[in-house]
């Protein structure tokens, strides 16, 4: 069995609500080198079969089944079957952005998406605004679904470093918001 780049790491106890939703954020991660290691920490609700569902058909998911303890035993057990270089954490309500985990693990790359309304000079719109924020392009991902436009980029600063300050990649996301009218 091959060792994943990244282990996400997730206890659920009674979470049949979000799980689903919890699960296709994972499934529709742009980075598939990766593996879920979800421990159901003796759910009385529907949890479990939830995950045994998944784990036919997602690969990447990894059931550990539990008796109740808590959350930070839940964790530690499933902690210790992770098999990824790195380790993401991760709760079953939580949703993951697409490009989380690549972003995550990408030493050189910081990834902003973008979702839009798809029209003529999109591109155009999206690459001039990143340029007045001084980031360098090295690739972009553009896919349009529809009439909507998904795309990612993969940039650097001005001084060709990645962008890992939360803040500065709020203001970003704001000012492409602002300039594109969508979902930045």
């Amino acid at each position: 069995m091959a060792t994943p780049l990244v282990s996400v790491l997730m206890s659920a106890y009674n979470a049949a609500a979000t799980l689903e939703a919890t699960l296709q954020s994972l499934q529709a991660q742009t980075l598939d080198d990766f593996e879920v290691v979800a421990v159901d920490d003796g759910s009385a609700d529907a949890t479990r079969k939830i995950l045994e569902t998944w784990q036919k058909n997602f690969p990447p998911l990894r059931l550990i089944a539990a008796e109740h303890r808590g959350l930070i035993p839940a964790l530690n057990q499933g902690l210790g079957l992770c098999r990824g270089r790195f380790v993401a954490r991760m709760d079953a309500d939580d949703l993951a952005h697409p490009q989380r985990l690549e972003n995550q693990v990408s030493d050189r790359y910081t990834v902003i998406d973008t979702e839009v309304q798809d029209d003529v000079g999109l591109l155009y719109k999206i690459t001039h605004a990143l340029g007045e924020l001084e980031l360098d392009i090295h690739m972009a991902i553009v896919n349009t679904v529809a009439n909507r436009a998904i795309d990612a980029f993969y940039v650097v600063n001005s001084q060709g470093e990645k962008i890992v300050n939360y803040e500065v990649l709020e203001q970003i996301r704001e000012r492409l918001l602002a300039d594109l009218g969508g979902i930045a």
